[in-house]
Order: C-alpha cells, then sequence, then structure tokens
C-alpha cells in the first residue's frame, strides 16, 4: 500500500473528538514536564541567583542519571499494569498530581544561601520533579502509541496533542520574562507565583486523561504474561529501527529547544541589547511566539504532505530546510537589526512542525513491528527507553551550554561589559551544532527500515 492510498478504512475503529481533546489536555502537562525546568534552569540559576552554569548543568545531569533507572522501571510497570482503569491511566492521573507538588519547590529556595547550597537544593528538587515526571510522562506517551493502529489517525492524535503543546510552549516562552514584572518585586518572587501556578496546570491537564481517553486493551494484551524488565529492555534495544530512529533524531529534536533556547536568551541580552536582560528575554520570548505560531498554522498542511508523500519523504525535506535555517542564525542575530531574527523562525518552524509531528508515530510504527515479531504489546518499553534517550540527549546539550557559557567568559555582574570572544563563542555554537545534529539526523534516516510500504 502506497502513503497516498492510506486510509481510515483500513482500521473500523476512529477516535472521537473527546478522546483527542482529552489526550491534548494530557500534552500540556507533557510539555512542562519536558521543558519547563530545562527552559529555565540557566536563567534563573545562573543569571538571577549567580550560580555557576556548569554547576547547574551537574545536577541536571544527576537527574538524568536517575532516568536511567527510573523511566525504564515505569514502562515495565506500566506495561505489566493491570488495574480496572487499564495499564495508563492510573498513573498518569498519579504523576500529574506529583508533578504538581514538585515543580514549584524549585523556586522557594531560601534567599542568602550559598552557591554550593543552592546547588544541593536544585539536585534534591530535581530528583524529585524527574521522579515524578516520569510516573506522568512515560504512560502518557505509551498511551498515545496505542489509542488506535490507523498510521493516519495516530498522525491526526499527534496533530491534537501539538497544538496544546503549543499552547503550553507559548506560555513557558514568557515565564522568565513574566517572573520580571515590577508587580512581583523581584524575580524570584515572581517564579514562585508563575511556579505555584504551573504546579495547578499540571494536575488539571492530567484529569482529563483519566477521565476522557479509553484505552484499547485487546485479547493481546490481556493474555500476555508479565515481561521481567531487563528482558523487555533487551527485546526493545534489539529493535534496529528503533535505535536508528531514536539515535538519529534525538540529537537536532533536542538541540534545538535546549541549546538554541538556552543560548538565545544570552545572545538576545549581551550581544544584540548590551546586557538588557528585560529587552533580551522579551525578543527571545518574541521569537519563542512566532515560531509557535507558525507551528501552529502549518500543522493541518502536514497531514496532507505525508498523505501524499509518506512520513520518510516528509521528514527528509524538512531536515534539510532546518540545516539552512541554522545556518542563517549567525547572521540573522545581530545588533544592527534585532527583528532579522524572526526571519529564522520562518525558515525553522514548518520544518520542526513536520518532523516533531511525525517522528511519535514512527516511533509507534516500531512498537508496531515488535509487537508483530513477539506478540507482546509493549509499548511503555519503548516509550520508556525513548522518553529517557531524549532526556539524557537534552541534558548532555544544556550541560553542554553550561559549559560554554562558563568556559566562554561570561559573568553576570560585569553586565554588558564581558569578554570579546564570549558572544562570538555564543554564535558559533548557536549556529553550528544544530546544523552537524540535522546533517546526522538526515543521513540516519537511509537506514530507517520502517518505511510507510513496509509498516
Amino acid at each position: 500500500m502506497t502513503p497516498s492510498s492510506s486510509s481510515d478504512s483500513v482500521f473500523s475503529s476512529r477516535l472521537t473528538a473527546r478522546e483527542k481533546i482529552s489526550y491534548g489536555f494530557g500534552a500540556i502537562a507533557f510539555a512542562l514536564a519536558y521543558s519547563g525546568l530545562s527552559s529555565l534552569a540557566l536563567p534563573i540559576f545562573n543569571i538571577e541567583l549567580g550560580v555557576s552554569a556548569t554547576l547547574v548543568g551537574v545536577a541536571l545531569a544527576i537527574g538524568r542519571l536517575w532516568d536511567a533507572f527510573s523511566d525504564p522501571l515505569m514502562g515495565a510497570i506500566s506495561d505489566n499494569a493491570r488495574t480496572r482503569w487499564g495499564r495508563r491511566r492510573p498513573f498518569i492521573l498519579l504523576g500529574g498530581l506529583l508533578c504538581g507538588i514538585t515543580f514549584p519547590l524549585f523556586w522557594f529556595v531560601p534567599s542568602g544561601w550559598s552557591e554550593w547550597g543552592i546547588f544541593a537544593w536544585l539536585t534534591a528538587c530535581i530528583l524529585l520533579y524527574y521522579t515524578a515526571t516520569t510516573i506522568y510522562s512515560v504512560p502518557w506517551l505509551s498511551l498515545g502509541y496505542e489509542l488506535n493502529p490507523n498510521p493516519i489517525e495516530r498522525l491526526r492524535l499527534q496533530v491534537w496533542a501539538s497544538y496544546f503543546i503549543i499552547a503550553a510552549a507559548l506560555g513557558l516562552e514568557w515565564i522568565y520574562r513574566g517572573a520580571q514584572a515590577d508587580l512581583f518585586g523581584n524575580t524570584m518572587t515572581g517564579m514562585r507565583w508563575i511556579g505555584a501556578g504551573c504546579g495547578l496546570v499540571f494536575v488539571l491537564a492530567a484529569i482529563p486523561n483519566f477521565l476522557g481517553c479509553r484505552e484499547r486493551i485487546d485479547r493481546t494484551v490481556l493474555n500476555q504474561k508479565p515481561i521481567p524488565l531487563l528482558t523487555g529492555l533487551k527485546t526493545t534495544l534489539s529493535n534496529r529501527g528503533f535505535l536508528i530512529l531514536i539515535l538519529g533524531m534525538m540529537t537536532p529534536m533536542l538541540v534545538v529547544p535546549v541549546l538554541v533556547g538556552s543560548l538565545g536568551v544570552y545572545i538576545n541580552s549581551y550581544y544584540i541589547f548590551s546586557g538588557d536582560t528585560k529587552t533580551g528575554a522579551a525578543y527571545a520570548a518574541t521569537f519563542g511566539t512566532l515560531f509557535l505560531g507558525i507551528r501552529l498554522a502549518i500543522m493541518p498542511v502536514v497531514l496532507r504532505l505525508v498523505a501524499r508523500y509518506g512520513k520518510i519523504r516528509v521528514v527528509r525535506a524538512s531536515v534539510v530546510l532546518t540545516i539552512v535555517g541554522s545556518f542563517s542564525q549567525f547572521f540573522l542575530f545581530t545588533p544592527d537589526a534585532p527583528w532579522l531574527q524572526f526571519v529564522v523562525a520562518l525558515l525553522l518552524a514548518p520544518a520542526s512542525t513536520c518532523i516533531s509531528l511525525i517522528v511519535n508515530p514512527m516511533k509507534a510504527d516500531c512498537a508496531d513491528y515488535d509487537e508483530w515479531k513477539t506478540g507482546n504489546r509493549r509499548s511503555g518499553s519503548f516509550a520508556s527507553v525513548a522518553n529517557f534517550l531524549e532526556k539524557l540527549a537534552m541534558t548532555i546539550f544544556l550541560v553542554f551550554a553550561g559549559v560554554l557559557v562558563d568556559w566562554s567568559g561570561f559573568d553576570p555582574a560585569l553586565g554588558a561589559n564581558q569578554p570579546a570572544d564570549t558572544t562570538l563563542i555564543w554564535r558559533l555554537a548557536f549556529a553550528g551544532v544544530p546544523m552537524v545534529a540535522y546533517a546526522i539526523f538526515w543521513i540516519s534516516l537511509h537506514y530507517y527500515p520502517y518505511t510507510d510500504e513496509r509498516m
């Protein structure tokens, strides 16, 4: 069957509007869990509190080491769970509640503590928070893999989820600038109020998943025996197509929001606006808002492109466009015309939309192939491994960004009087690293075996 001939008639069931909206609400909590801390860690703990950017990265890396254990364990627990509410939904509800409790803790760091004291607080909060995000995110991703077997219906579900992810991301773009508002008195007070509000959002976003999504548990799931953790991981990691997809895509998919997102605030604040962090944060947030707005507008087009050309061709073309957009960042982020950076959003957003929408259905294809080979449905194992590897890549790039900021000679106390080479180092990494990452992804796609025709 060719991509253009795929249709809903291949499968008898379709997702209801209630299921799509309910699952989409869960995407708000997932977006906060995935990007909330990573987008705020350096601006708050480095720029505002003066903690070494490298130490911030180390604290995040410690949390990812914990994820190496907790993510696969949660995948196995979810796969083997048998409750009256299903395998995934009880953990989604519990995880949302725990995220709502633990996320605000970061911003209540006691005033007057030393750098190492703040580092200890950050590390302890990260271990609690990452445990909560694991309990939420692994079952939520697994549920998305299983709600419908139709590849086009899965893509539609991803579009719905992306609408809610963009809504959450729009808010994330403005949190740092919002915390600097005069009404709060100081940035940390603003972060405490906003952090508490985000905690409430976590809880409210998880409830519709529990109430509105109907898990499709077939005879295969009911009859399959519990799968030991190590056995499940071994089988998952032996899936060649899955490894190619994850190892290929996690670099570019995460280098842009993490490295580019982190350095974007620094470049705007200290290169373009000469130490004016409020204006720099506002421009960085405006760039993110425009980027997300373009993504929102182009999502319906992605469905048509995939139906006509197939997932792989669309992703390949998108990667080429992102390489061009990344190259342009070195020249278009300039103090001579700050508005030119918004042209980069026009180049990067459409391609980023195609990639982000298509990758999760491709992961589901890997789980389908595994079920065909083994007779077991183990979406939790695939979701947990993908989730961990992607979060690991996110942390690596965040650590890299922190080390880069320190190595470049940046000192928050100097304001606009940073060393001459500091901003040049930022700009080279800002444009060059994403180019290399996307080139690696483009090459890896040539070896990905699960084409639309084969599936």
